[in-house]
């Protein structure tokens, strides 16, 4: 998949530089890498299925290479998760692309409104700990669908209230 990664790059900057465009290039990985082992130092605090050992996606990889522009890693875990902490992700992507020049965008399960431990205070509590950091240039919300046509008891109700 690496391969595939960078061939995509070298053609998207081929036809930026040709056409003296400026098309961006990004993807949105699985939210955990690696989970950290002394195998695997580079990973987070997690004990969550990893993209790299289960996926064979090599996000970090993608990022410490510049082979993208910007990545929104699917964030989709609630901030007491107790194997996969909403902060503890998020902090490691932001040291992840801390100096690179790759833009970080995270993804929020919007979809998981209106079940337990997901409601509008742990979205707004969400956005606030992005917010509160340097790295990351906005939130992503998954899916828009969520918005357009509730799907869920709390956006039904109107009980969202994260716009304030």
């Amino acid at each position: 998949m690496n391969t595939l990664i960078a061939q995509v790059r070298r053609v998207i900057n081929q036809i930026n530089y040709g056409k003296r465009q400026k098309v961006r290039f990004g993807i949105s990985p699985f939210g955990i890498w690696a989970n950290y082992s002394p195998a695997c130092p580079g990973g987070s605090r997690t004990k969550g299925q990893e993209s790299y050992h289960t996926l064979f996606a090599d996000s970090r990889l993608w990022v410490q290479k510049r082979y993208v522009d910007y990545i929104v890693p699917q964030i989709y875990w609630h901030r007491m998760h107790p194997k996969a902490s909403f902060t503890v992700v998020l902090d490691w992507w932001c040291q992840l692309v801390r100096g690179t020049g790759v833009k970080l965008y995270i993804g929020h399960a919007l979809y998981r409104f209106g079940t337990p431990g997901w409601g509008a205070d742990e979205l707004l509590a969400q956005l606030n700990l992005v917010r509160s950091r340097w790295e990351p240039s906005g939130s992503v919300l998954f899916s828009c669908r969520h918005l357009l046509r509730p799907q869920n008891s709390a956006v039904r109700r109107g009980t969202i209230g994260i716009w304030r």
